[in-house]
């Protein structure tokens, strides 16, 4: 996997109006899928995000207007750390178990 680009920019939780800084990382494995991992910091618990890009996703993150960024945040997944007693820079989503394993009793 390769880190492609990453940004900060400032947010206010529209709830508290709490101020707080988001991140932003951009990666690409070996064979062309796109991921963008999120985190936030400077809020009272800290939260990880990881959603997978298409091309034209990816094309529309690169181009986002500042006041954009962000826009991703509620369509990704909640990432689990590598490990999980030390927060870490990378994270992994756990995904779901699917049905096949479910009915096979795996």
């Amino acid at each position: 996997m390769h880190f492609l680009v990453s940004r900060e920019y400032p947010v206010v939780d529209y709830q508290t109006m709490a101020e707080f800084v988001g991140h932003e990382r951009l990666f690409r494995t070996a064979d062309g899928v796109f991921w963008l991992h999120m985190s936030s910091d400077g809020r009272s618990v800290a939260e990880e995000r990881i959603i997978r890009l298409t091309l034209r996703d990816t094309i529309t993150w690169l181009k986002e207007a500042p006041e954009q960024f962000g826009s991703f945040w509620d369509f990704a997944m909640v990432a689990a750390p590598l490990v999980p007693t030390f927060r870490s820079s990378c994270s992994i989503a756990t995904p779901p178990p699917s049905r096949t394993s479910e009915s096979h009793g795996h």
